[in-house]
């Protein structure tokens, strides 16, 4: 249990880092309704080994929806719903969207070759 302490360190850590310029969340398809699933598509994203999806726009650990770790681990998070799952690349894929999961959505990633977290916020926009 002691990977988790760490763990949390890391996260704060990655809290504090500025948004990425690089990463960009894209709605798909870009005018859901309710009852439609979306995914919010991670680009110019290229081999994550790890990450992290919140509602709302920072990292804090009661807005966690999924972690995780591309050696096949995913740990659900508080604000898992049962309708979130992880696509390739780290894309959060929403089944069954409603009007209440429309509003900012953060990811934080650790991708192959980096050396540290990149964090992006991107909006959901649920019509009814």
């Amino acid at each position: 249990m002691r990977w988790i302490g760490l763990l949390l360190a890391v996260l704060a850590l990655a809290s504090s880092f500025q948004t990425s310029e690089t990463i960009r969340i894209v709605q798909l398809p870009p005018n859901p309704r309710v009852g439609q699933t979306v995914i919010l598509n991670l680009e110019d994203v290229q081999f994550p080994t790890m990450c992290f999806w919140f509602r709302g726009n920072n990292q804090s650990k009661d807005r966690q929806i999924l972690r995780v770790e591309f050696d096949a681990v995913t740990l659900r998070g508080p604000a898992y719903t049962g309708r979130e799952d992880v696509r390739r690349g780290c894309s959060l894929m929403i089944r069954n969207v409603q009007a209440s999961d429309s509003g900012p959505y953060t990811v934080s990633l650790m991708e192959l070759r980096g050396d540290a977290f990149e964090s992006a916020v991107g909006r959901l926009q649920v019509s009814n």
